[in-house]
């Protein structure tokens, strides 16, 4: 049976509290918010935070149940030049409850059910070949290379699940995990992010890793973004407004060294490494920059970072590779005056072995593959389409896709 976790008592300090304090959370109700609008067609990167969120733009910072957003299906699931791409076999959720392992040839090669859990948004193979499940607001399941569940705990987690690269034996690992809890701010129900350490022998809390959170080091991220926030303002009638805010929504967590740890914070357009055990911050990129990004990696080894550069306000997406050091754009795709790409509120950039980069453009349900000079070497459009209320078809979407060595799917 699953462990079902207890009620967050009110306090402000979470760390100490670790898993149990981060339940206490406002349901998702699976509604796009009055307001969200693309202003598409600016040719600039993106317009910092400063001039463009102001109190009129709160419903853009509504709490989401991520449950819509498909695209037409318009195209065949055929990938292209897959003779030149890389050959490893690639990974992605349904967004219901099933983990699907893919061909570099788009082929089905086996699918894992995730039970008991109604929306699988993230799998992630780990090395050997076990499968980290992140099911949004429900939790964490782990799975053997079979399929068989090994455990599931309750949390309320979304968006990432990631590896301690400690150097530790396989059942001995510790796990990051997203995930969120509700507080009163300003007057409003307002949402703050955590990371929390689990073990991967158990899914019990880790009892040396501190819980990190977005409240406890609310003022030194403030102090890296270029405006004041929206949610700061006190709520102009205290109780009357029903609605969760997200205030930082930390989307991503990736490491570069087992006490190096890389967030992405959308609504504050921030991507931000923060030093364990201590918490605090070190290098930074994106006011002014980015555009409610998503999913930074590190690559060559930490020096520079990958980005999926969402560009919700200005109508296009990029993934752009950064060096944090000097604040500078060192490689971007699609190639300069292209906007062939647009994920308005998910997507993921891997870098992978030979210098290739798999891209998914999560709302269209589609995956590419590129080089370094922009040439398109693979491309996947997810097969599955469903029947909207209206009528017309629409394209299942992807929430990621990861490319992985053959041995961690038993190939």
């Amino acid at each position: 049976m699953p462990a079902v976790l207890g009620p967050a008592p009110p306090s402000k300090r979470l760390a100490p509290l670790v898993v149990a304090a981060l339940v206490a959370c406002a349901a998702c109700d699976g509604r796009e918010p009055a307001g969200l609008d693309h202003r598409a067609g600016a040719e600039a990167p993106s317009r910092s935070r400063s001039s463009r969120v102001a109190p009129a733009e709160l419903s853009e910072l509504a709490a989401l149940g991520y449950s819509g957003w498909d695209e037409p299906a318009a195209v065949p699931a055929a990938p292209v030049r897959a003779d030149v791409a890389s050959t490893r076999p690639r990974v992605f959720a349904d967004d219901r409850d099933r983990v699907i392992v893919i061909s570099a040839e788009g082929e089905v090669i086996r699918e894992h059910r995730v039970p008991g859990r109604r929306q699988v948004e993230f799998a992630r193979v780990l090395p050997g070949g076990r499968i980290a499940c992140v099911s949004v607001d429900e939790g964490l399941t782990l799975l053997a290379p079979d399929g068989e569940v090994l455990w599931a705990v309750n949390l309320p987690c979304h968006h990432e699940v990631a590896l301690v690269p400690e150097g530790r034996d396989e059942g001995s690992r510790r796990l990051a995990v997203a995930v969120h809890h509700e507080v009163t701010h300003r007057a409003r129900r307002v949402r703050f992010d955590g990371v929390v350490f689990l073990e991967e022998a158990s899914g019990a809390p880790a009892t040396d890793l501190e819980t990190w959170s977005t409240w406890d080091h609310m003022d030194s991220l403030k102090e890296r973004t270029a405006a004041e926030h929206p949610l700061d303002g006190f709520a102009p009638n205290p109780g009357a407004d029903p609605t969760v805010y997200d205030y930082f929504h930390l989307n991503s967590i990736a490491f570069s060294g087992p006490r190096s740890m890389l967030v992405c914070l959308r609504n504050v357009d921030l991507v931000v490494e923060v030093n364990l055990p201590s918490g605090d911050l070190g290098r930074s990129f994106g006011p002014g920059s980015l555009d409610w990004p998503h999913a930074p990696t590190p690559v060559d080894g930490g020096q520079r970072w990958l980005i999926f550069d969402n560009g919700k306000h200005r109508g296009w997406s990029r993934v752009i590779e950064v060096d944090p050091d000097r604040g500078e754009v060192t490689w971007s795709y699609p190639p300069d005056g292209e906007r062939s790409l647009f994920s308005e509120v998910r997507g993921f950039a891997q870098r992978l072995p030979g210098g290739t980069t798999l891209i998914t453009e999560s709302e269209r349900g589609r995956v590419l593959e590129v080089n370094r000079a922009g040439d398109l070497l693979w491309e996947f459009w997810n097969p599955e389409v469903r029947r909207t209320g209206d009528g017309r078809e629409a394209r299942r979407r992807i929430y990621r896709m990861t490319a992985v060595p053959p041995s961690d799917v038993g190939l």
